[in-house]
Formats: structure tokens, sequence, C-alpha cells
């Protein structure tokens, strides 16, 4: 079992890294030596990483940008997505991916990068390709910093999933601004009323990968925000948002995806168990209320175990 996570020093002197650490041993290590590092995820037994560059790695100067990278903890090799994209959201099945473009900022209250105005978008791997490089040599975990945990994701015995292609590519630009090639415009997903307005979000997969459940944040809220459900058209590429609404589009940050299941928490404290795989589109179905409206008993929905669910 492998353990990844993004941390910082616990002096904050220095922006965050990821880490990775296997069964066994004494302490984690870095993978990452920019200081601008975050992580999104895995892609099979790969790990996904997003880092911000240009202004936030020069002290302010130049254009703030970001790019993200496919890393291999067993290979130590790092290959860098060719479209700029923060915190890439894979689908179990290795195929389609959810990702967030646009504009970053800096906080200086945490003296972090993050989202500033932007969207999200739905890609097919197979319409990007990697270029080998270099996130910096493997650090010993005597040259490690002892980190604050910002996110983890675990890891288990799984085989990897299908990998994008690739293929050479232009060099990857880390400018930010929406996602575009030559001849390939990516699409946005309608998660708002107002585009480029999503700043704080969540991506959830059901665990074959033929529904996303996404929440975005409420403008000056981090616990409430609206919650839409997308059908994956596998054979097309396309995620479709002519699903049936939940019981209500405000929801708390608790929401995934159980036994075919959607599971998600109303502002009122409601916890509600929706049956998505059997819903086709524009048939409307009543969610079914699973607790009681005591937020003290409201369960964790999602767990940190990378497989899907």
């Amino acid at each position: 079992m492998t353990l990844a996570f993004s941390a910082r020093p616990k002096d904050h002197s220095t922006g965050p890294d990821v880490f990775v650490w296997h069964v066994g041993q004494e302490q984690a290590y870095a993978v990452t030596f920019r200081h601008a590092d975050q992580l999104a995820g895995w892609l099979g037994d790969r790990i996904l990483i997003s880092e911000f560059s240009g202004a936030s790695a020069s002290g302010g100067r130049g254009t703030p940008g970001y790019a993200s990278y496919l890393f291999d903890p067993r290979a130590g090799t790092a290959e860098q997505i060719d479209r700029p994209m923060l915190l890439p959201s894979a689908d179990p099945t290795g195929h389609f991916l959810v990702y967030w473009a646009g504009t970053v900022e800096l906080d200086h209250s945490s003296g972090l990068w993050h989202a500033a105005a932007g969207d999200l978008y739905f890609e097919s791997w197979s319409n990007l390709s990697l270029t080998p490089t270099s996130l910096a040599p493997v650090a010993t975990p005597t040259d490690s910093p002892t980190p604050t945990p910002i996110a983890t994701a675990a890891h288990g015995a799984v085989g990897p999933s299908e990998a994008p292609s690739d293929a050479a590519s232009a060099a990857p630009t880390d400018a930010g601004g929406p996602p575009q090639t030559s001849d390939y415009t990516a699409r946005a997903l309608s998660t708002t009323d107002q585009p480029g307005q999503v700043r704080d979000w969540i991506v959830r997969w059901d665990a074959s990968g033929r529904h996303a459940a996404v929440w975005v944040a409420e403008a000056g809220s981090a616990a409430v925000g609206r919650l839409s459900v997308f059908s994956i058209d596998r054979d097309a590429g396309r995620a479709d948002s002519d699903q049936p609404l939940p019981e209500s589009e405000r929801v708390t940050t608790g929401l995934g995806f159980d036994d075919g299941h959607l599971m998600y928490t109303t502002v009122d404290g409601k916890t509600y168990l929706q049956d998505i795989a059997a819903l086709t589109p524009a048939t409307v179905a009543t969610p079914t209320e699973t607790i009681s409206d005591q937020p003290s008993e409201v369960p964790t929905l999602q767990s940190t175990d990378p497989s899907g669910g």
C-alpha cells in the first residue's frame, strides 16, 4: 500500500510539496521540491500532481500559471500533461477526467496559490499527450522536512488503469486561461449560472466511471455549494447534464457514490440516497432520505481509496 499527500513545513516557511509513503517505511519522502505542488489523486498506480508556476515560483514576477503531471512512484519518473489544468480528477476506469482551468491568485494570508476564476472541463485521456519531464530526484527520508498534511490519497494493490497516450507533443505551456490546442477546444461543464465562477470544487466518480457528481462552492462559502450530476456517454466521450436533479442543488461537501447510489447532504442537515445508475436522462426520481436530520449522525460518505466508489 502507498500513501500520497501534499504537505508544507510546520513553520509555513515554504509552500507545499507532494510526499509518498510506502508500508514499512519510517517516514514519507518528497517527490516534488518546488514548494508549489498539490496532490490531485491517482490514475491507476500513478499519482496526479498539480503545480503552480510563473509568478508563484518567482516571488510575484511573471505570469502566474499551473501545470499537471503524472508521477510513477515505483520508477520515480514523471510526465507533464500537454494542456494547462489544475487538480485533474480521473475516473476509476482511466478513460476520462474532469479538471479546472482559469486564472490563479495568491492568498497572502496563507502564502498559497489557488484557483481564482475559471471553469471545470470534461475530457478524454485519448485527447491528451504526455511529455517526459523531471520533478527532481527523489529525496531520502532524512532530506525531507517534517510535513504538515494538506490532503491525502491512499493507494492499494491494484493494477494500472488505461493511461493516456504518451506520444510526443508540443512543449506544454503553464499559462492560465481556458484550455485548448490548435484543433480542439475542451468542453466546459455547466456547473454554475455564470461561466468562469468556479473557485472551489469537489468531483466524485461512481465505480463504473459512468456518472460524475460535481460540487461547486457558493461565493463566500467553503461548506455549501451547488451539486450537479453528469452521466458519461463513454462511446461519444461526452458528459451529459440532463440527469434528474437531487432533492436540493444546495448541498454540503459530504457527497459520494456507494454501490450505484449517490449520497449527499442538503443544507438543512438531511442526507439522501439516490439511485443514479438505474436512471436515464430526463427521468425524474424522488430521492430517499436515509437518516435523521441531526448533523451529528451524518456519516462519512467518501473514503480516500482511489479505486472508485
